[in-house]
Parts: C-alpha cells; structure tokens; sequence
C-alpha cells in the first residue's frame, strides 16, 4: 500500500455539483493537505444545491485503491456531524468517464456512512468525536473485489441535517498506482 501523490485534479463533468458556496471553497481544496480543527476550508458547496449530489476528480494514475480517508471540516463544534457533514455517500471509479457526465462507464465502489464515535445525536459532539472528525480522519477500506480506476465520483446521498449542500476539508487515498 502507498499514498496515491497529491495533488489530484478537479474533473468537473456537466451533471456535477461543483459550484463553490464561497471562492476559496472548491473541489481543489479537497487534496491541499489542510486538515485539523483549524481548517475552515474545504469543499462548500452552494446551498441550494440539491441531493442527491456528486463531483468528480482524476487521481492522475490509474490505481487498485485499498482506503481513504475523509476529514470533516475543521472547528469541529461548529462543522462536524451536523449541517452539511456527508452522512452517507457512494464511491464511484471510472477509466473513461463519459464527457457528458452520464453514469456510463462508471462503477459503484463503495457505500460508506460517517462514523459519530460517541453516538450522541446531531449536535452533541464530545472531544472524541471532534478528534475522529476533523484530526485523524475517517478511514474507509475498499471492498478487495473493487476494479483498479483512475477517476473518482463522490456522490453524497445524506448529510448529517439533511441539507442541499455539503463541505469536506480533506480526501486522502491509498493504493497500488498502475504502471
């Protein structure tokens, strides 16, 4: 396993939601290396946006992933599993996404769930929670059987408030990269 090199690249498709809520909050962001409790930057999407919703991005290399990590927007007693913190989303790969941004040629990796280690309701988050959270991140694994791929389509289906927008400070991808 080795880290998949940052930086990835923004691969806007004309189906994705893309459009920042504010300038300094764009899908780029999401591989900048800013993470912890004071990063408040990120992937914000507009609200209004609408769910469900997804982006796009290219690893650059075609690569069999084994995990990846997601860290929550930073100040986590305002940001971390509440509003538009992504609840429940799918990873989708792709070798050859269709320019038109269909769902052709796409193949669902995963379905993943935000983990809250306390369980506390929406809006109740202890120092553990905000640690997970925002510091060491969540870390999701890849089902073995997942194709080797090069192009990434996050989709979020929920957030934790069931909002039209989302925010992420941070996407960290681990692997075998394809020669």
């Amino acid at each position: 396993e080795e880290l998949i090199p940052k930086p990835f690249q923004t691969y806007n498709l004309p189906t994705d939601t893309y459009e920042a809520h504010l300038a300094n909050h764009t899908v780029d962001k999401l591989w900048d290396n800013v993470t912890g409790p004071t990063s408040t930057v990120g992937l914000h999407t507009k609200p209004g946006a609408g769910m469900p919703q997804h982006f796009t991005f290219d690893l650059k290399v075609k690569s069999k992933l084994s995990r990846y990590k997601l860290f929550h927007r930073g100040s986590p007693t305002q940001y971390a599993y509440k509003l538009g913190a992504p609840k429940k989303w799918e990873i989708w790969g792709s070798n050859n996404p269709d320019p038109q941004g269909g769902w052709g040629g796409w193949e669902k990796l995963m379905d993943c769930e935000s983990y809250k280690p306390s369980g506390n309701p929406v809006g109740v988050n202890t120092d553990e929670d905000n640690i997970y959270a925002s510091t060491l991140g969540e870390d999701f694994t890849f089902p073995e059987e997942a194709p080797a791929v090069r192009y990434i389509r996050f989709k979020t289906l929920e957030t934790w408030d069931y909002l039209d927008y989302i925010y992420i400070a941070e996407l960290t991808f681990w692997g075998k990269r394809e020669i």
